[in-house]
């Protein structure tokens, strides 16, 4: 009797602290806790807590979703059991987390109520398991007792093929403006002052929107979807005319707004934004020197990038200025680069780029662009091999003359000198060939000469011969004519011998 009677206490002591784990019960549950939806649409997770005929006045904690295949597009606490919040429902698209912390004034609530829902959009084929964590119910009981005695999951089963790759929005010749709503109970001026112009990509991807109320406004809805049909769900009372939305995913979306007054909610108004802010990839680049080509060349390049698209690159050598390339100019994943000449004597402008005669090890540097501005960099080195031909021999001015330039300068100078030989030949050529041709006439004039007065000798002979058969010749006569026979032998005797040095 008396070891019964004195274990009374510490029974009804167990029984009183479990008391209020009996009497407030809870939980918190995802639903639907199994669905199916195909990669590239967005399904809605509603969390829900039921009370089990207890009072509560409070509940927090966190979902976790995992990054890989799902992307949160909003968070709504439009329709929620709580009215205030200690902190506005966040999420994060990078942990993979949504977290939530609200309540309700005296006496609480009691039954099953939806606290938020969530706006998830499927990435790739998968199955996804959503999770709470540190997640707490309090009742309302004065005291904040956690009553939650379990936390749901949900199952959801992702089927299809993989979002396809944005295509990117070339940028409009004007920027694209939101439409106009009539009607006196439109929003009108709807702006992004961080995202202006709705053609364009941007990084941020935390747009904030600003818009003009109508008259007599008292409360607005918002929301971000992918179209423009989703009606807006989350409700700002009193109105609001500015908000930021942060962590949205890749891609376009919609921020849609409509505002509510006396004659019940207005039209919806969009705009659109388009974020990209993941960096491109650029594979594994390898350079190296190709010096049969005298080329750097950059190989196993393998740009992608799944929002805005790739825009440019620029190559950097040594720390000098970029070079632009457009992503035309990469083919089968290769780039070849021809350097500038190194030794520049007939150049007015040297460049600050890398010489290939300069033989050793440089560094050199890959970016890729995107249209957001967003950019990867691969960076590596190469080799140009130091040879007895690309070996520096010495410098002028900063130049460096190698044994293949100092060559190609000795044999410049040697064909100059060759040129220069050929034309002095030439002209003496010239000189000779003209003076022949004047000893030429020359010769013809004196030969003339000499056959008129040979002909004229003759002819004076023969006139005195014939008058020698008519009459003796006087002594005078018969000498001239002597002397004139002799004169005409010595001039045929001279005539013929300087004939001979002309043959």
């Amino acid at each position: 009797m008396m070891k019964g009677y004195r274990a009374l206490p510490f029974v009804f002591g167990l029984f009183f602290l479990a008391l209020p784990s009996a009497a407030f019960a809870a939980s918190l549950s995802l639903v639907p806790a199994a669905s199916s939806v195909a990669a590239g649409n967005i399904i809605t997770v509603r969390l829900v807590t039921s009370t089990a005929g207890a009072a509560i006045n409070e509940s927090g904690g966190t979902i976790q979703f995992p990054t890989d295949l799902f992307d949160v597009i909003s968070v709504s606490k439009s329709n929620s059991i709580f009215t205030l919040w200690v902190e506005e429902p966040s999420f994060s698209n990078s942990a993979g987390t949504i977290s939530f912390d609200g309540g309700l004034p005296n006496p609480g609530y009691t039954g099953a109520g939806t606290i938020l829902s969530v706006t998830l959009h499927a990435r790739k084929p998968g199955t996804a398991t959503l999770s709470l964590s540190d997640a707490a119910v309090r009742a309302n009981d004065g005291f904040g007792t956690n009553v939650l005695t379990s936390a749901g999951t949900a199952q959801i089963n992702i089927t299809g093929a993989a979002t396809p790759t944005p295509t990117p929005i070339p940028t409009p010749t004007k920027p694209v403006t939101s439409p106009t709503i009539s009607g006196g109970d439109s929003i009108r001026d709807l702006t992004s002052p961080s995202h202006p112009d709705q053609g364009l990509w941007y990084s941020d991807n935390n747009p904030r929107f600003s818009w003009t109320l109508p008259d007599g406004a008292t409360a607005v809805e918002t929301t971000m979807a992918s179209t423009t049909d989703v009606v807006p769900t989350v409700v700002y009372q009193p109105a609001i005319s500015q908000r930021q939305v942060k962590d949205l995913i890749d891609g376009s979306a919609y921020f849609n707004i409509r505002a509510k007054t006396k004659n019940g909610w207005g039209p919806t108004a969009s705009y659109r934004v388009q974020i990209d802010a993941t960096p491109p990839t650029l594979g594994n680049p390898v350079f190296t020197y190709d010096l049969i080509g005298r080329q750097l060349l950059i190989t196993n390049i393998v740009p992608a990038d799944q929002g805005s698209g790739i825009s440019k690159f620029e190559l950097v050598i040594d720390g000098a200025a970029p070079v632009l390339i457009q992503p035309s100019e990469i083919v089968n994943g290769t780039y070849r680069y021809t350097y500038k000449t190194d030794i520049r004597l007939l150049s007015a402008v040297a460049t600050a780029q890398i010489q290939p005669s300069i033989g050793g090890t440089h560094t050199a540097s890959l970016t890729a662009y995107d249209f957001a501005n967003n950019h990867t960099t691969a960076t590596g080195a190469f080799v140009v091999p130091v040879t007895l031909i690309n070996q520096t021999l010495f410098s002028i001015f900063g130049i460096n003359i190698t044994l293949l330039w100092f060559i190609l300068l000795i044999l410049l100078l040697t064909l100059l000198s060759l040129l220069a030989a050929a034309a002095a030949w030439y002209r003496l050529y010239v000189l000779r060939q003209s003076s022949r041709s004047k000893t030429a006439k020359r010769e013809q004039v004196v030969h003339r000469a000499l056959s008129l007065f040979r002909t004229d000798l003759e002819r004076h002979i023969k006139t005195l011969e014939q008058t020698s058969t008519s009459r003796k010749l006087t002594e005078e006569e018969e000498k001239l004519r002597a002397d004139l026979a002799e004169n005409l032998t010595d001039l045929e005797r001279y005539l013929k011998k300087e004939f001979k040095k002309f043959d």
